[in-house]
C-alpha cells in the first residue's frame, strides 16, 4: 500500500507547507525578525524533506528496475541549477556596482568558484577563524547548504545502488550511516572557537537525510495506530520544530544533538501527514497560502541572502529596518518571478517528456554552465582587484607592511644567534607592544633606513611586564605572558637595547572608571599569579607601566618613547572611505571621528601616560593626533592616501604621518639627534 503512495512523481501538498515553514524561518532569522532566534533550523527541515523525497525516489526506481543515473542527475540539474546559476549571475552583476575593495572582489570570486563547483560549504568552513570577514557580507554564504544537498545527490544514488546490487539490507545500511553520521555530528560540532565541521560538512549532516528517507518505512507502523495517536504525533512534531525556531539562538551548540529536535519534529510531521492524509496537525500545511510559499521556497531561499548581504555592504554593515523589510519583499517578488518564468516552464517541459529518459544532456549542460560560472569567478579573483586598484588613487595608496624578516623578534626566536649576527655589535632600538607595534615596526625601520632594531611584539599583548590580560582566550593570555618572559630574558642576557618605543592601544586595556565587577567582561589587567583583575585598575596600570620603564632603564635602555593611542575610527577605513566616495556619501560623517569624541576616548590613557612620563627625564610621548586631526575631525585618510588598515591599526602611510608630526621625538629616540 505504501509503495503506491510514493513513486517518482508523488506529491504531498503539506510537504510544500513544511517548505514554507523552513524558508520563512530562515529568511525571518536573517532579517532579524524578533523571536525567530533559531530560524537557521529551517535548513535542517529542508534536509529532511530532501531525504524523504530523494531517497525514496531512488529506492522506488531500483525496485522497479527503472532507475537511471543519467536521468536522476539530469532531473536534479534541471531542478537546482537554473535558479541557482541565475542568482549567482545576478549577484555577480550587482557586485560590480556595490563592491569596492580588491579583497572584496577576490573573496566574492572565490565564493562564485566554490559555489559553482558545489563545494561552497568547504570554503566557508575554511574561512572560519580570526581573519574571517563578517559572515553577513559574504554574498553567497547561504549556498553552503545547497552544496551539502548537491553532494548528497551525488553520493546517495551511488551508495544505494551499490547496496541494492550487493543485496545489503537497506534498513541496516541506513541505520549504520545515520548512527555514524550523528555521532560525528555531535563530536565535531564547533565550540565557537574551534571550526564547526559538523555544521558545514555533508557526512555529518547525512543522518538528517537518512531520517527523511526512513519516514516511509515507518508509515506502515503509524497506520496501525488510532487516528488520534497519529494526530498527536503530527502536533508534537510541529511543537518540536516551533521550539527549535523560537528557543534556539546563536549560542546553542549546533548542530550537535540539538539538531535532533527539528529533524525528528519534521519526520514526525511528514510521517503523520502521509499516514493520515487529512489530519488536523497537517491540514493547515496544505492550505493555499502555505503551499504557495512552499512552491517558491527554493527561489526565495536563493534570493534573500545575496540581497541582504549586498544591502549590508551598501549600508556599511548597518541597513535600516526599512532596508531589511525591502530586502524581504524584493527577494520574495524575485522568487515568484523565478518560479513563473524559470521553474514552472522547466517543470512543464519535464512533464511533457513524460516517461522518456532525459539522458545525460541536461546534466552535462549543467556542468558546462557551472564551469562558465567558475571562469567568471576567476575573473573576480585575478582581474578585478587589479582593475579597481588602477581606477582608485586611494586604493593605490595602500601599500604592504615592509619588513626585513625580523631576525630579532624577541620572545619568538628560540636562539639569539641570528639576531646578534644581524645586529653586528650594535645596540638596537626596541619596539615593544601589541599588534600596533607590529604594524609600525617595518614603517619605522624603513623611515630611518634600516637601523639596528629588535621587536618584542604580539597581538593583544600590551607593552607592560609582569602582568596578564584577563578577558582573552586562555591560550592568548598564556602566550602573552610567555613571550614577554622569554623576551625579557633575552634582553637581560644577549640583546642590549639602547632605546625603546612602547606601542600599544592603551585605551583597550584596563578600566578607566570604577572597578571590574563580578563576571564583567573586559581586557583587564592582573598580577601574574592573581585569579582576578587587580581591584584598582588605573593605579595598577600606572604602577606596572612605571615598573616596566624602570626595568628597561635598568637594562641600559637610555631613551624611551610612549606611542600614545591613535584616534579610533567608527568603521574599517579603506572600506568606508572608498565606498563613501564611490556612493557619493559624506566621508567624514561616515568614516571619521570628531576630535572631541576622540579626545574623550583617549583622555584616561593620555593622563596615565603623561603621569608616567613626567616621572622620568628619559621618557617622551609620541602623539598621533597632530597627524590625524584638525579642530573638527580625526580622519583615517589624508588627501589621496589611506592612513588606517581598519578602525585603529595604521598603514605604513599612517605611521609615516605620525613620524613626520613627531619628528623631533622620533629622531631623539632613534638616536638621530
Amino acid at each position: 500500500m505504501i509503495s503506491n503512495d510514493l513513486n517518482g512523481s508523488s506529491y504531498f501538498r503539506f510537504v510544500d507547507g513544511l517548505r514554507a515553514i523552513a524558508v520563512t524561518s530562515v529568511v525571518f532569522y536573517h532579517l532579524g525578525v524578533p523571536y525567530v532566534s533559531g530560524g537557521y533550523v529551517g535548513v535542517d527541515i529542508f534536509f529532511v524533506i530532501s531525504g524523504f523525497l530523494i531517497i525514496n525516489q531512488i529506492l522506488f526506481g531500483l525496485k522497479k528496475g527503472s532507475f537511471s543515473f543519467s536521468d536522476f542527475w539530469s532531473r536534479r540539474a534541471l531542478r537546482i541549477l537554473p535558479p541557482y546559476l541565475l542568482v549567482v549571475l545576478t549577484s555577480t552583476i550587482v557586485a560590480l556596482y556595490v563592491l569596492v575593495l580588491p579583497s572584496e572582489f577576490e573573496e566574492f570570486g572565490q565564493e562564485v568558484i566554490y559555489s559553482a563547483g558545489m563545494v561552497a560549504n568547504q570554503l566557508f568552513l575554511d574561512q572560519q577563524g580570526y581573519f574571517d570577514t563578517e559572515s553577513g557580507s559574504k554574498i553567497l554564504l547561504h549556498l553552503w547548504s545547497l552544496s551539502v544537498e548537491e553532494q548528497f545527490y551525488l553520493f546517495a544514488p551511488l551508495l544505494l545502488w551499490l547496496a541494492y546490487r550487493l543485496r545489503i539490507s537497506i534498513l541496516g545500511f541506513g541505520v549504520v550511516v545515520a548512527i555514524t553520521s550523528l555521532v560525528g555530528c555531535i563530536y565535531y560540532t564547533g565550540t565557537g572557537i574551534t571550526k564547526n565541521y559538523a555544521f558545514y560538512l555533508m557526512p555529518f549532516r547525512a543522518w538528517e537525510f537518512v531520517v527523511g528517507g526512513a519516514i516511509l518505512g515507518a508509515v506502515s507502523y503509524l497506520q496501525r495506530l488510532p487516528a488520534v495517536a497519529i494526530e498527536v504525533i503530527g502536533v508534537l512534531g510541529i511543537v518540536l520544530i516551533a521550539y527549535a525556531v523560537f528557543c534556539f539562538n546563536s549560542q546553542t551548540p549546533f548542530p550537535s544533538y540539538w539538531a535532533m529536535l527539528p529533524v525528528v519534529g519534521t519526520a514526525m510531521v511528514i510521517g503523520a501527514g502521509v499516514a493520515l492524509r487529512r489530519g488536523v496537525g497537517t491540514w493547515w500545511l496544505a492550505t493555499p497560502p502555505m503551499v504557495g510559499i512552499g512552491v517558491v521556497s527554493y527561489a526565495w531561499y536563493l534570493w534573500h541572502w545575496p540581497a541582504l548581504a549586498l544591502a549590508r555592504i551598501y549600508n556599511f554593515g548597518n541597513p535600516s529596518p526599512k532596508w531589511m523589510a525591502a530586502v524581504g519583499v524584493l527577494s520574495f517578488v524575485l522568487a515568484i518571478c523565478t518560479h513563473i518564468w524559470i521553474e514552472r516552464p522547466i517543470l512543464t517541459w519535464r512533464r511533457e517528456k513524460g516517461k522518456y529518459r532525459l539522458g545525460w544532456y541536461p546534466a552535462i549542460n549543467g556542468v558546462v554552465a557551472c564551469i562558465i560560472a567558475c571562469i567568471a569567478g576567476l575573473g573576480f579573483v585575478y582581474l578585478a582587484p587589479k582593475i579597481v586598484v588602477n581606477l582608485s588613487p586611494l586604493l593605490a595608496s595602500i601599500e604592504p607592511y615592509p619588513s626585513n624578516g625580523m631576525a630579532c623578534n624577541l620572545g619568538v626566536i628560540e636562539s639569539t644567534t641570528a639576531c646578534l649576527t644581524y645586529l653586528d655589535g650594535k645596540r638596537p632600538i626596541l619596539v615593544f607592544g601589541d599588534s600596533h607595534a607590529g604594524v609600525s615596526y617595518g614603517a619605522i625601520e624603513a623611515a630611518y633606513h634600516n637601523p639596528a632594531m629588535a621587536g618584542l611584539m604580539l597581538p593583544n599583548c600590551p607593552s607592560i611586564f609582569d602582568i596578564r590580560v584577563v578577558g582573552f582566550q586562555a591560550t592568548t593570555e598564556a602566550n602573552c605572558v610567555d613571550l614577554k618572559s622569554r623576551g625579557l630574558a633575552q634582553l637581560e642576557t644577549d640583546v642590549h637595547a639602547k632605546s625603546a618605543i612602547l606601542i600599544s592601544l592603551w585605551t583597550m586595556y584596563g578600566k578607566w572608571s570604577g572597578e571590574p565587577g563580578p563576571g564583567e567582561q573586559g581586557r583587564f589587567l592582573a598580577d601574574l599569579g592573581a585569579d582576578a583583575p587587580a581591584p584598582a585598575q588605573r593605579d595598577f596600570y600606572q604602577r606596572k607601566l612605571t615598573e616596566t620603564i624602570e626595568k628597561l632603564h635598568s637594562l641600559g635602555v637610555e631613551r624611551i618613547a610612549l606611542f600614545a593611542p591613535v584616534p579610533e575610527m567608527p568603521r574599517f577605513a579603506p572600506d568606508c572611505v572608498v565606498r563613501a566616495l564611490r556612493y557619493g556619501f559624506d566621508v567624514d560623517e561616515l568614516c571619521s571621528v570628531t576630535q572631541a569624541a576622540s579626545k574623550d576616548r583617549r583622555t584616561g590613557a593620555m593622563q596615565l601616560l603623561e603621569a608616567v612620563a613626567a616621572q622620568f627625564p628619559y621618557v617622551r610621548i609620541i602623539d598621533p593626533v597632530p597627524a590625524m586631526c584638525d579642530d573638527t575631525w580625526c580622519r583615517p585618510y589624508r588627501h589621496n592616501t589611506i592612513l588606517y588598515r581598519d578602525i585603529n591599526h595604521l598603514l605604513p602611510a599612517g605611521v609615516r604621518a605620525v613620524i613626520d608630526a613627531n619628528r623631533e621625538t622620533f629622531d631623539w629616540v632613534m638616536g638621530s639627534k
